[in-house]
């Protein structure tokens, strides 16, 4: 019978580890899927408190079993998928991570990862430096475009460039 890892939630989201273990199902159906040998542990139990997973024996970390760990993981990021994201919203370690699907790596990753967790920050003066270097506030994305594009809101207007995107444009 193989050994158990268990995990309790720590967490103030009732959640988090359902999302986990729906995380490592799906990691472990596309390794299979690309032909990687990479393992992930099978559930064994989850809920709201816990969850179980069975425990992986590690090995030596020689040069053969690291090389054929990254071929897996080379294996596993040349699938194609026909969307960016994921379905629900999830966790990243103790905190919210947005999610959602988009036809655009970039926009995805600009909208949900940065602008989501640059939103987070309590400190106002903080939070503005960074949303002024990342080019945050008053941004909108162009035609699904990757290319983040800053212009006041006030040209938007005026020169009828995307009036849709004044409607996620935060004030500034």
């Amino acid at each position: 019978m193989a050994r158990i890892f268990r995990k309790q939630n720590a967490t103030v989201y009732p959640d988090a580890l359902i999302c986990e273990a729906e995380g490592l199902e799906c990691l472990a159906e596309e390794l299979q899927k690309s032909g990687s040998m990479v393992r992930v542990p099978r559930i064994q139990h989850v809920d709201e408190a816990v969850l179980e997973i069975e425990e992986i024996e590690s090995g030596p970390a020689t040069s053969e079993a690291l090389a054929q760990f990254g071929e897996g993981l080379a294996r596993l990021h040349k699938r194609q998928q026909p969307q960016y994201g994921w379905g629900r919203d999830n966790y990243i370690g103790l905190s919210p991570q947005k999610n959602g699907w988009s036809q655009s790596w970039g926009q995805f990753f600009v909208r949900n990862r940065l602008e989501y967790q640059v939103s987070r920050i309590r400190d106002r003066d903080i939070r503005d430096r960074i949303e002024g270097v990342l080019g945050i506030r008053g941004a909108c994305w162009l035609s699904g475009s990757v290319r983040v594009v800053s212009i006041p809101a006030c040209f938007m207007e005026i020169y009828g460039l995307a009036t849709s995107c004044l409607k996620g444009m935060r004030p500034g």
